[in-house]
């Protein structure tokens, strides 16, 4: 008779489980079997899921509010290791091929915010516990019919791009047309508009909602809705109260994992946006029991330096978007671990995992910590990423199932192999492949992704330098830029301008496996000791143009098209140039005016110190040289540059100085000393290893300290 109780009990558990899994997910669900190779096995402590995804310490969540492509051009781009270009630099971003489908060159690299500025660049990653990475991930919280517009400013391939890494967006505002009578009712109508239009754009559904403005009919709306599953806010109330965020709670199957019969409050973020330090320590003081999620407009940088300084080189927290969060613990509370069995050194059992509405990333990590000594593990078919390892606790499995990874990984191939110079959409191909558990359908993808290219093209200069180089698998047109001058050592070269009148921007369409172009360069100029770009200058901004806008002839592309490298650097404030040692010399500089009128033009001033020795305005639209002759320097001296103006005037192309006293070149020869140098270029950054040209010595010992050298 206890016996039948038992078991009549155990079936009703089921039943009601069943239940709660079929009001979730109309009875859909996958079975995944699992194997496990093991000597000993403890019955006593059957697999479990993990209290926390990948075994982390906590949850963290970022939510980034009303950002559009500062979100993609900055904080994702931070996030997946892109260079992050300044906000000077968004115009150039209207198309994705910026960051994503075009090669990093010294005219994009040079877009970059000067306080993240770096030569290498890495993801954020943290460890899975079973041998992979998974990248650092956020929660933007938009308005998804407003893609596309100047409250975005990020079309459909940017939203795209954000989620095949890990991204996810979260509802805020909904559409005007808001009514006091009915607008609960109309913000829950809302909800699902807005949800469709983010499927279409990016294969997936708006479950989470950030309340905007402190409005707490959104969260009223919500609970009207079954489009929304879990809501965020920052101010609680009577009527909406703070949900809890501990771990234990989300853990006991409550009902803040569903779609249906959702609590009425929500969870509270801290807006750490003027309050970073205080959200730095939080994190810090993290242990384990809740959940960390902030908000803010935007992520600044010093919270992105603190996640890449603190948070990454920890590698305790889960760093993830609020759906990746609410969608383990859906999975956690609602799938059961079934069919257990031990025999001949194997452990088997199958996992029944709900499948539910708006998933993008249904994953789960298994813990067995009765297997000490696990060794080879196998899944069933239908398991699309994930892996297993033994550590001192327990065995560690994740499994996942969104198979929409496999069209994320053909888009990212595809990316790449149409520039196959672009090693970093290679790399986020390469991370989405060796997420995937091993098996044909890996190897496909990898074989796909090292294949030969079918062209190779270089675009070289006649001094034995590459200016850019490329694969790609497309019969295309690359447009490269050039630089007007070079320096070797002390000689300027010189290259034409493009016949076309595309300046110094040109075109090679692809037509044959190998392609080179070889820019010619003739020597123009002796005893040069200094040569610039405008936009390679410190301190300047940069001021470019798309190639598909070079044939315009009015504005900013009339005078771009025309610029040395087809791109400037624009002078705003007083800007250190280079130190001059003693002598007698001669500046030439170009600069660029977009304007022909006289209400828009620019006064360039050059100083030596405090002194001013040479100042002119621009009086033509396009790109020009100014020069100055005789410019006397007496001591070490700093030489700057200074623009007013108006508009777009004020932008510097090139510039390079040249000795003009022949019996005095200030160059002092250091032969063969065993005295501790260190070398600077003229503009006063350090040389590790020099090349050909002329070096300002730094020493200890007077006798060479200050000194020029010329290296050869």
């Amino acid at each position: 008779m206890e016996n039948k109780f038992i078991l009549l009990l155990v079936v009703g558990m089921l039943f009601i489980t069943e239940l709660s899994i079929n009001a979730e997910s109309q009875v859909d669900y996958d079975i995944v079997s699992i194997s496990v190779k093991t000597s000993s096995y403890d019955t006593a402590n059957p697999p479990v899921f993990a209290r926390v995804k990948y075994n982390k310490l906590c949850p963290l969540i970022i939510t980034s509010d009303d950002m559009g492509r500062g979100e993609f051009a900055r904080n994702w781009s931070f996030f997946n290791g892109y260079p992050v270009f300044g906000d000077a630099s968004y115009g150039q971003l209207d198309k994705v091929m910026t960051i994503l489908d075009a090669p990093y060159n010294k005219s994009t690299l040079a877009m970059q915010e000067m306080d993240l500025m770096s030569e290498t660049f890495e993801p954020l990653t943290y460890t899975d516990g079973t041998g992979g990475i998974r990248r650092f991930a956020a929660t933007s919280s938009i308005m998804p019919y407003k893609i596309g517009s100047k409250y975005t400013y990020i079309n459909q391939e940017h939203a795209k791009a954000m989620v095949r890494t890990g991204w996810s967006f979260a509802q805020h505002d909904v559409a005007d047309g808001i009514t006091a009578s009915d607008r609960e009712n109309y913000i829950a109508e809302q909800f699902g508009v807005q949800s469709k239009i983010m499927e279409g754009i990016t294969g997936y559904g708006e479950k989470i909602l950030v309340e905007p403005n402190g409005d707490h009919s959104y969260i009223g709306a919500s609970m009207k809705s079954k489009e929304i599953c879990w809501n965020i806010f920052q101010n609680a109330s009577v009527d909406y109260p703070a949900l809890s965020t501990s771990i234990d709670d989300w853990t006991k199957g409550t009902d803040y994992t569903s779609f249906d019969a959702k609590p009425k409050g929500a969870v509270e973020r801290f807006f750490f946006q003027g309050k970073e330090k205080s959200w730095f320590e939080k994190i810090e003081s993290a242990d384990g029991s809740n959940m960390i999620i902030g908000g803010t407009h935007g992520i600044g940088n010093e919270v992105l330096k603190f996640l890449r300084d603190k948070v990454q080189s920890s590698d305790k927290f889960w760093v993830a978007g609020a759906d990746e969060v609410w969608e383990y613990y859906h999975l956690y509370n609602n799938s059961i671990i079934e069919n257990l069995k031990y025999a001949d050194n194997v452990l088997t059992f199958d996992v029944r995992i709900p499948k539910y509405a708006k998933h993008q990333f249904r994953e789960l990590t298994i813990n067995i910590p009765g297997v000490k000594d696990g060794t080879e593990c196998s899944f069933s078919d239908n398991v699309v990423t994930g892996g297993a390892a033994q550590d001192a606790s327990c065995f560690v499995l994740n499994i996942g199932l969104e198979d929409k990874i496999y069209q994320h990984i053909d888009e990212l191939i595809a990316l790449y192999r149409s520039n196959q110079h672009n090693l970093y959409i290679k790399r986020d191909a390469q991370y989405l492949i060796n997420r995937l558990v091993e098996g044909n359908r890996k190897d496909v993808f990898q074989q796909r992704l090292e294949a030969a290219p079918n062209h190779i093209y270089k675009i070289a200069t006649s001094l034995g330098g590459v200016l850019q180089e490329g694969a790609t698998d497309v019969d295309t047109t690359i447009w490269y830029s050039y630089p007007k001058y070079l320096l070797k050592e002390t000689d300027l070269y010189m290259a034409e301008a493009n016949k076309s009148g595309a300046g110094y921007v040109n075109s090679l369409t692809l037509s044959l496996s190998e392609e080179k172009v070889v820019v010619e360069y003739r020597k123009v100029a002796e005893k040069v000791v200094f040569l610039s770009e405008g936009e390679n200058i410190e301190g300047t901004a940069v001021n470019t143009t798309t190639y598909d806008k070079i044939n315009e002839n009015s504005g900013q592309a009339f005078a771009l098209k025309n610029a040395s490298n087809g791109i400037g650097g624009i002078v705003s404030k007083n800007i250190p140039v280079v130190t001059l040692s003693p002598g007698k010399y001669r500046l030439v500089a170009a600069v660029g005016d977009s304007w022909n009128d006289a209400t828009h033009f620019a006064t360039f001033t050059f100083k030596v110190d405090d002194d001013i020795v040479f100042t002119f305005q621009t009086d033509k639209k396009g790109v020009k040289e100014y020069i100055k002759d005789d410019i006397n320097v007496e001591k070490e001296q700093r030489l700057t540059v200074e623009a007013t103006g108006t508009g777009v005037s004020r932008w510097l192309d090139y510039l390079y100085i040249q000795y003009s006293d022949a019996n005095d070149t200030g160059i002092e020869d250091v032969i063969n000393s065993d005295v501790k140098v260190d070398m600077y270029m003229l503009d006063g950054r350090r040389v590790i290893d020099p090349t050909n040209g002329i070096y300002i010595i730094r020493s200890a010992d007077k006798n060479f300290d200050g000194k020029k050298i010329f290296v050869k």
